[in-house]
């Protein structure tokens, strides 16, 4: 197998399937580009050095939303959406079993699923 060929695989993989990043800190941001992203935070003036997708006058608004139609300009190909709610401890985590990949950044509080 040649290295286009299981790069082609991967891609399909990737273009089949759905990720959740929950929390876009600096980590969370960095790894964005096939996804949805919930975040129900709003930028911070602390946030411009950690997230290369927020702006000055992105301050005060969902982090999320912001960052997910930067993420769009990457690669018109990748379908990205935007969730402005959280996740606490009384959260109807249900939707989450619409996902393959689920990453979440920034809980102190560590949640069993399934």
């Amino acid at each position: 197998m040649s290295w286009m060929t299981l790069t082609h695989a991967a891609m399909k993989q990737m273009a089949n399937s759905a990720i959740l990043i929950n929390g876009i800190g600096g980590l969370g941001i960095e790894i964005g580009t096939n996804l949805t992203i919930q975040d129900c935070k709003l930028a911070e003036i602390q946030n411009l050095g950690t997230q290369f997708f927020l702006r000055e006058e992105d301050v005060g608004k969902n982090r999320a939303k912001t960052s997910c139609s930067r993420l769009a300009e990457l690669n018109s190909y990748v379908s990205l959406s935007a969730l402005k709610t959280g996740l606490d401890c009384d959260s109807d985590l249900s939707y989450l079993a619409g996902y393959q990949t689920i990453k979440i950044y920034g809980l102190q509080t560590v949640y069993k699923l399934g």
